[in-house]
Formats: structure tokens, C-alpha cells, sequence
């Protein structure tokens, strides 16, 4: 009796053994599984590992075992030295044919950068002298309407100095020869100094017609069809390619 009950206490210490070794094995085996490189995918041309085969990218390729890979990609070398694809010589035809495109591509390039530039320069030189002409006549109008009023001021200013005059005169009552003298003088000043005051009238410009305008055959003015924003929205897109050159090259 002791004999079986110590049987089955040496039965329980190795199931329990089993249970603590068990996950350790288990996971060993895992990883083997997950890191071990045991075969070679024929489709993505890579060694792989069998979990890989069994539930990763390489499910439902075909793989062969590592041995068998090896005479594989020993032919497939083999069979591009036969066919010439290995030469160095091939290469270098392909990679001069390259660089000429890419050297005919930054040639194109900087041309089309230089007529975009010189372009945009020309419009940017027409705005800007057109702006020197704006001012200019905006500067001349202003000093025509300007004399005007200072015409007025001038001529105000006169009978202001001959109004003095005549006061002093006035004011000297013993001086009869003054009176004669200046008799003349006398009659044109209080003349003047009678004239009926009047209205003079000169024009502000308020605003600018911000539109575009264009020369007639006659030679006229006239406004065209094409507002501020309009012309502001052309000059957003102004310039883009219109054609492209295809060129082929070996590759």
C-alpha cells in the first residue's frame, strides 16, 4: 500500500514537472518557428520561416527547402551569364542612355524656368511703367487744377494790397498833391475793388478707374471688358506649359 501511494506521489511530481517544462518547450518551439529560416518562397525570391509558410505572407506559394534553393538560383545565374545580362557592357549602354535624359530633362528645365523669368520680368517692367505714367498724370492734372486756385489767390492778394493803399491815401487828409498824384492809380484801384465777386469751380478726381483700356483705329480711348479683379485673376494664371516633347530613352 505505502508502494503505490508512493508510486503515485513520484507520478504527481513528474506531471507536475511535465506542466512547468511544457509552456517553457512550447515556446521555445515558437520561436523557432517565427525566426528559423527553413525554406525559400519561389514568388518573393526570400528565405522564410514556417510560420511564415503556414500563416504569413508566403502562404499558398510555393517554397522549396534551402538545399534545392540553392541549385535554383545557381540556374537562374547561370542562364542570365548565357544571356548576356550580366555584362557590364549592357549596363553602361542603359545608364548613358540615362544620363542623356536626364541631362536633356535640367536642360529643359532651366529653359523653361529662363522663359518664365524673362516673362514675367517683361509684364512686371510694363506695370511699373505704366505706374511712372499714372503718377505722372495724376501729378500733372493736380498742378493745372492747383494754379487755378492759386491764380484766384494771387489776384485776391492783389486787390488786398491795393485796398491798404488806398486806405493810407485816404487816411492823409491834408495831402491834396497825393490825391492828384495817384488819381489814376485811385480810379483803376476802386474799380477794381467794385468788380462783382464771383464763383470759380475746379475738379477733384475722386476715383480711379481701376479697368483695363485699350487704343481704337481712330486712336480713342475705350474701355475694355476686363475689370481690376478680372485682370487680377488673368495674372494668376498667367504662364503655364502648353506643350510637352516626349523623348524616349533605353531603360
Amino acid at each position: 500500500m505505502e508502494s503505490e501511494r508512493h508510486s503515485k506521489a513520484n507520478m504527481d511530481e513528474g506531471e507536475q514537472d511535465s506542466n512547468q517544462l511544457n509552456p517553457k518547450m512550447d515556446y521555445n518551439l515558437d520561436e523557432r518557428y517565427k525566426s528559423e529560416l527553413v525554406a525559400y518562397d519561389t514568388e518573393t525570391h526570400k528565405l522564410v520561416t514556417a510560420n511564415e509558410v503556414m500563416f504569413g505572407d508566403s502562404k499558398g506559394h510555393e517554397v522549396l527547402p534551402l538545399n534545392e534553393a540553392i541549385g535554383k538560383i545557381r540556374e537562374d545565374l547561370d542562364h542570365s551569364i548565357k544571356m548576356g545580362n550580366l555584362k557590364t557592357e549592357s549596363t553602361e549602354g542603359v545608364l548613358l542612355d540615362i544620363r542623356q535624359a536626364l541631362n536633356q530633362c535640367d536642360q529643359a528645365k532651366n529653359a523653361a524656368l529662363k522663359e518664365a523669368e524673362t516673362s514675367i520680368k517683361t509684364l512686371i517692367k510694363a506695370l511699373y511703367e505704366r505706374k511712372d505714367q499714372v503718377i505722372s498724370e495724376i501729378n500733372e492734372y493736380f498742378v493745372n487744377e492747383r494754379k487755378k486756385i492759386e491764380d484766384q489767390e494771387a489776384a485776391w492778394r492783389e486787390k488786398q494790397v491795393i485796398c491798404d493803399n488806398l486806405l493810407k491815401i485816404a487816411s492823409n487828409k491834408e495831402d491834396d498833391q497825393a490825391i492828384l498824384e495817384n488819381s489814376k492809380y485811385i480810379a483803376d484801384g476802386i474799380n477794381h475793388l467794385n468788380q462783382k465777386k464771383g464763383f470759380k469751380d475746379f475738379q477733384l478726381i475722386n476715383s480711379l478707374d481701376t479697368v483695363m483700356h485699350v487704343t481704337d483705329e481712330e486712336g480713342k480711348i475705350q474701355k475694355a471688358d476686363i475689370t481690376h479683379e478680372e485682370l487680377r485673376r488673368l495674372i494668376g494664371e498667367y504662364i503655364k506649359p502648353s506643350e510637352f516633347k516626349r523623348i524616349e530613352y533605353k531603360c
